[in-house]
């Protein structure tokens, strides 16, 4: 007469022996507890990973005014915009997509999708905040009504 029975966590087909379920008393055992840790390991790797690719791009852009466009890898969207410091307004967007409070939802539901899997790339360089936002507008208006463009205004302000 045995005291084992199966996994109840998964159809892993593990059985209870004297110390087979982790933590003791539980349903899971622990082949299975070791999977779901390597996968959030994994998660969090390809997440860390991912923060220092868009680092390293923000930081070889350091102090360069431009218009700029951040694409999501996964779904296409993206968003335009101005600036007189990128590397300081991408870690301004991140910084309000990491809180949840981004002002733009598409752009805060593509961050809450994958975490940051974006892309961020110079459209078009420029010293003074007028030709800036001016740059900003043509861009935004040449996007049109495509549905990937995320701008919530089709307009840019002066």
């Amino acid at each position: 007469m045995t005291n084992e029975a199966a996994c109840a966590c998964c159809a892993c087909g593990a059985l209870k022996g004297p110390s087979g379920f982790y933590p003791r008393n539980r349903s899971t055992c622990k082949t299975c507890v070791i999977d779901r840790a390597k996968a959030r390991y994994q998660q969090k790797r390809k997440e860390l990973q991912a923060y220092q690719r868009a680092r390293e791009a923000s930081v070889r852009a350091a102090g360069v005014s431009c218009c700029y466009r951040i694409t999501h890898r996964k779904t296409g969207f993206y968003y335009i915009g101005s600036t007189t410091c990128l590397h300081l307004r991408v870690l301004s967007h991140r910084s309000s997509l990491g809180r949840g409070d981004h002002y733009n939802l598409r752009l805060q539901k593509c961050y809450d999708l994958t975490g940051w899997d974006f892309d961020v790339e110079v459209l078009v360089g420029g010293d003074s905040v007028t030709e800036l936002r001016a740059a900003e507008l043509d861009l935004i208006q040449a996007a049109g009504d495509d549905p990937l463009c995320c701008n919530i205004v089709h307009r840019a302000s002066v």
